[in-house]
Order: structure tokens, then sequence, then C-alpha cells
């Protein structure tokens, strides 16, 4: 094996890596995708398309909600065991580091798009 590949497949110590280990992360990947999705598909709209009428307080209540339940999203995978199994995904060509960092990308653009949002809670403080 070349000098590259070893340094690839081989933890600080020269050891190679544990391959149940990669495995069970990226099975942590999927499961951690479908989460996320779950709460992206989430929609202000759900009551609309239930047949009711909601004001504006509705709106402004779902992405009140969607900022804080996405910055605890964030938080867990900004955590410094989560970035260190992605590094992990990383140093051993993982297949599923593209999906981790899609993933990442995802609540990130989530997250900006609520908290672009700040006017919701003025608002509130107004139609209240």
């Amino acid at each position: 094996m070349d000098c590259v590949l070893l340094a690839i497949y081989t933890d600080c110590r020269g050891m190679p890596f544990d391959k149940s280990l990669i495995h069970t992360i990226e099975g942590a990947v999927v499961e951690w995708s479908h989460q996320v999705h779950d709460v992206l598909k989430k929609n202000s709209a759900q009551s609309l398309l239930q047949g009711k009428n909601p004001g504006p307080l509705v709106e402004i209540d779902f992405w009140v909600a969607r900022r804080a339940d996405l910055e605890s999203v964030m938080e867990q995978l900004y955590g410094e065991k989560v970035l260190k199994m992605g590094r992990l995904l990383e140093k051993t060509l993982s297949s599923y580091y593209p999906a981790y960092c899609s993933m990442l990308k995802t609540i990130d653009d989530a997250l900006d798009e609520a908290r672009d949002i700040r006017l919701a809670q003025a608002l509130k403080c107004g139609l209240s």
C-alpha cells in the first residue's frame, strides 16, 4: 500500500480504522438525513392544506418554532463528536461523506431562511 493510501486508511497511531466503526457512522448519517428531512418537510401552509383559515400569527409562530428546531439540530450536528465523525468519513473516503456535507449545507440554508424571518417576532408584537 502506498504512503497516501496508508495515511488515508489509518488513524493517528498508524493503526487501521475499525471498519465496523465507519459502518456505524455511515448508518448514523443515513438516520440523521431522515430526521433532517422530517424537520424540513414541515410546511407553514399545513393549516391551509387542512382546510383551516389561520391568521398571520400562525405563520409567525411556525417560523419561530422552525428556527428553534433547526438551531437545536445545528447545535447537535456541529458538536465536537459529530464533526469528528465527519472528518473520519472524509479521511476514509467514505461514499457517505458527500451526503453528510449535503445534510450540513441543507440545515445551514434552512436555518438562514428561518433567521431571515426575524421580522416575524416584530410583526407578532405589532399584531398582538
